[in-house]
């Protein structure tokens, strides 16, 4: 059984979306790392 204090505890570790929306503005920030390679796993829609 879930309590009030553990879903409370889910929500609040879990605010930040996975899903990240690329647009003109943010796409080089969001891709790249301080290398200036790509970072991590892209599904792109």
């Amino acid at each position: 059984k879930l309590d009030d204090d553990e879903i409370m505890q889910t929500f609040l570790d879990n605010k930040e979306p996975i899903v990240k929306e690329l647009t003109d503005d943010t796409f080089e920030h969001l891709t790249q790392a301080s290398s200036g390679a790509t970072t991590g796993d892209w599904f792109v829609m």
